[in-house]
């Protein structure tokens, strides 16, 4: 739907079947290039080269954009294909603006880089889900701005990340604080490891560490402890709270959204991830009502 510059896409399930050998690395299932007060919302994209992608040329305007209560899972990198869950791309050249841009209540699973992002200013990333990916969160970006180098802007809360096979969170730039911006707190990860965080700047040559160097370095020291955080089952894609223990119940903090994933209200300070956890889950069925038996 496009009205006025405007595009909203939402309701769709985007499933790519491979049927032919030809195959285009430029493969998003979701895919903007420049423009204002876009919305991306409530769809499921299976099996494309990237699930969403924000992209900006030089000199090409791409702001005030929302990606929000989508799934993303399974994609591929077949023809040279990105194979991210959600992303934000633009020439290295591009400086035009950029701002408020906002990514919220997103689940991505099953894909090598779940989320990355690479612009210059501040996007706003919150109650988000990523798993079973080999980088959870990769954010990188530097380009040279006159007489000083420039990096990405991205402000993190309450989002979740859990089995990624190389990072949780790999950040990189060329650039000093304050060209550039990462602003980390609130966030949940499990497991822990040795490997699992990285981080480069121009001060601080990169280094790969476990959860408790990360916190040292001023990351997410709100954030809960590393342990299970108890979802119903995160390899088929079910990110519920499953336990009233879950180290993740009211443990974010606000943000400014009102309503889950589900758009169940948030009650207080609202739950890590995309859900708000609504009580004990049963594994027992409820029972159909209003049936009729007709015997021939």
């Amino acid at each position: 739907m496009s009205q006025l510059g405007q595009v909203i896409v939402y309701f769709q399930v985007i499933i790519f079947m491979i049927l032919e050998l030809y195959i285009n690395g430029d493969a998003h299932g979701i895919g903007i290039q420049g423009g204002n007060n876009n919305i991306i919302e409530k769809n499921i994209i299976e099996n494309s080269g990237t699930g969403i992608t924000l992209y900006a040329y030089s000199q090409q305007e791409l702001k005030n954009t929302i990606i929000r209560y989508n799934i993303v899972k399974n994609t591929h990198s077949l023809g040279g294909a990105n194979n991210r869950g959600i992303e934000t791309q633009c020439s290295n050249e591009a400086w035009a603006d950029k701002t408020g841009n906002k990514i919220y209540y997103n689940i991505v699973f099953n894909c090598t880089t779940g989320y990355r992002f690479t612009f210059e200013k501040l996007l706003e990333f919150y109650n988000n889900i990523a798993s079973n990916c080999n980088i959870g969160i990769c954010i990188q970006r530097s380009y040279f701005d006159g007489d000083k180098t420039v990096g990405p802007k991205v402000k993190g809360r309450n989002n979740v990340v859990i089995g990624s096979n190389d990072q949780h969170v790999y950040f990189q730039t060329g650039a000093y604080k304050p060209d550039y911006v990462f602003d980390w707190d609130y966030n949940h990860y499990y497991p822990d490891g040795s490997q699992k965080f990285y981080f480069d700047d121009k001060a601080i040559s990169g280094y790969l560490s476990d959860f408790d160097v990360w916190k040292s370095r001023g990351n997410d020291n709100n954030g809960p402890d590393i342990t299970d955080p108890h979802f119903v089952d995160s390899i088929q894609g079910n990110f519920h709270t499953a336990s009233a223990s879950s180290p993740v119940i009211n443990a974010g903090t606000n943000v400014g959204l009102s309503k889950d994933f589900e758009g169940n209200p948030i009650d207080g300070l609202p739950d890590i991830g995309a859900y708000e956890f609504s009580g004990t889950m049963s594994n027992t069925p409820t029972p159909p009502t209003g049936l009729r038996v007709s015997f021939y």
